[in-house]
């Protein structure tokens, strides 16, 4: 869930050499978004095509308004400091961070 346009996302993708099919099992681009962020809408796709709940999701996201959405929905949630919002933004809102997706991909773990 990306609050870019489809033809940026598929030109950020395409710039990176990454096909996002291939990686992505569900995309909603902004304009493919019944529901906006943090509105608890917005998670109901992935909900529904995954057939679970939301306590069962764990979004990783860059902006506070994806900390919000989780705290809506039920959802877990590890924001990353390298985006939209900051590590110290990130921990004033209580949320679980990272400086960087790396940590999460190199370790396993936070």
């Amino acid at each position: 869930m990306t609050n870019a346009t489809r033809e940026i996302l598929n030109r950020d993708a395409s710039d990176l050499g990454i096909s996002l099919e291939d990686l992505f099992d569900i995309i909603k681009t902004v304009e493919e978004s019944v529901a906006k962020k943090p509105n608890p809408k917005a998670l109901e796709p992935f909900i529904r095509a995954f057939s679970v709940s939301a306590n069962q999701l764990l979004y990783i996201g860059d902006e506070l308004k994806d900390y919000e959405l989780t705290v809506n929905t039920g959802a877990y949630f590890i924001g990353v400091g390298s985006g939209m919002a900051t590590v110290e933004d990130f921990k004033k809102a209580g949320a679980i961070h990272t400086p960087s997706l790396k940590e999460i991909t190199t370790h396993g773990n936070i």
